[in-house]
This record gives structure tokens, sequence and C-alpha cells, in this order.
């Protein structure tokens, strides 16, 4: 059985970091230290992936942006780089309001095959949509969006119907940057589309149990202070 959850170490920040590092080499990917800077900030913002021995197999991340910053970045005018820095990222305090968030990485490793990895990242789609259920549910005026780097992930927003918003220069390739406004009613269309993208060579999905706290959930962790928030930025 495998479980999501979210740990918030600096450990499983460090892996999801240089795992991504492993499939697209080059300055464009954020440095395993970045990446820990920005999760250190709002650390229910990465959602690991465990097996029954507790080992990370995987993980998926999801971002609360500033308005200004969002927005630039859907005219194309940012880069993924630069979109993910800790100046844009939504405090805890301030991300259950944020009107932008932005779905990022889901990745699968340490898998037995390449099957078996697809196979992983394609049953992480449900945790993903619970997560997004309880932490940042539909409302109205709420945007998310995201940048297709893997075949699967293509599959899976076109099914959605997000909308084509740009393009950009993703790693080398030209990939285009995809939203979807959130409203009580169109949401059901990501849990069916979901349930209708055919898993790879028609296998079923995993199952993941998702584990975690609404104080995680939140990105409070024990003892930890909320970071300062810089009034002139909107979440909102």
């Amino acid at each position: 059985m495998y479980h999501a959850k979210i740990v918030g170490s600096e450990y499983h920040a460090r892996r999801a970091s240089e795992e991504v590092k492993r499939l697209f080499a080059g300055d464009a990917v954020l440095k395993p230290a970045e990446y820990w800077t920005i999760v250190r900030r709002n650390r229910g913002m990465l959602i690991s992936i465990v097996d029954e021995h507790n080992r990370m197999r995987g993980f998926f991340d999801v971002f609360p942006l500033k308005n200004r910053v969002a927005q630039a970045f859907l005219r194309g005018r940012l880069s993924e780089r630069s979109l993910l820095s800790p100046e844009g990222i939504c405090s805890p305090r301030q991300a259950a309001s944020s009107k932008y968030i932005y779905l990022g990485t889901i990745l699968a490793f340490n898998a037995t095959s390449r099957a078996a990895k697809l196979s992983l990242e394609y049953s992480m789609i449900k945790p993903l949509l619970k997560y997004l259920k309880d932490r940042y549910p539909a409302k109205s005026g709420r945007i998310y969006f995201a940048l297709a780097s893997t075949r699967l992930g293509e599959k899976w927003i076109r099914a959605c119907r997000f909308n084509a918003k740009t393009t950009l220069s993703f790693y080398g390739h030209t990939r285009v940057i995809y939203e979807f406004r959130a409203t009580k009613t169109n949401v059901k269309r990501l849990g069916a589309a979901t349930n209708a993208t055919k898993g790879p060579r028609g296998r079923k999905p995993i199952p993941i149990r998702c584990t975690w706290g609404r104080s995680l959930l939140q990105g409070r962790m024990p003892n930890q202070e909320e970071p300062k928030a810089s009034p002139e930025e909107s979440c909102r």
C-alpha cells in the first residue's frame, strides 16, 4: 500500500529536486537547495508518495502563487524557474485564499520498470485531485494552471479541457501553458476526466491512501513560525 503524505522534511525536498534534475538537465531546473528554500516557506506544497516501508517513491507539488507572479507567467513573461521563487509563493496563512494555483510536477522513481513508473504517476492523479479538493477547493475566480512536460500530463490536461493560454520554452522545448478556471460545476470534470484517462498499457490505478492532517495540509509544521508576508503582495 502506498501513502500520499506531507512530510515537510529537507531530505524529501532535496530528493524530489534531485529526481527532477535527473529527468531534465540544465540550468532551468531548480537546485536542491533552492527547492528546499521554497518548500520550507510552505511545507504543505510537497506531497510525498511513500511505500509500506516509508521509502519515498514519488511526489507531486502544488504552489499557491501571488497574483503578480502568476499573471506574468500566464502571459509568457516568466520561466518556470523564475515563477517558483520564495518571493512569489504565498505563505501558509495566505495560501487558503490564493487565486492562482500552479500544478507542478508529478513524478515517480525507484520503479522496477518504465511501465511501473508510468502506472504510479497515473495513479497519483487521484490523490492530487483530493489534495486540491481539501486544500484549494473550487471557488469563483480560482485558477488552476499547469505546464505539461510529459505525454501523460498532456493527455490528462486535455481530457480535463484546460484552456491553452500561451507557450513557453521549457528545457529546450516549446510547451503550452494551460489554465482551468474552477467553479463548483466544472470542477467535477476533473474527476470524470481522470476516470476516463486510461493508464499505461491499460493498467489499473495503484491504490494510494491520502494520510495528510489538517495542520500539515495547511503547510504548518510543529514549532514552525509563520513566514512574514509582504503586505503589498496579494494572493487573492
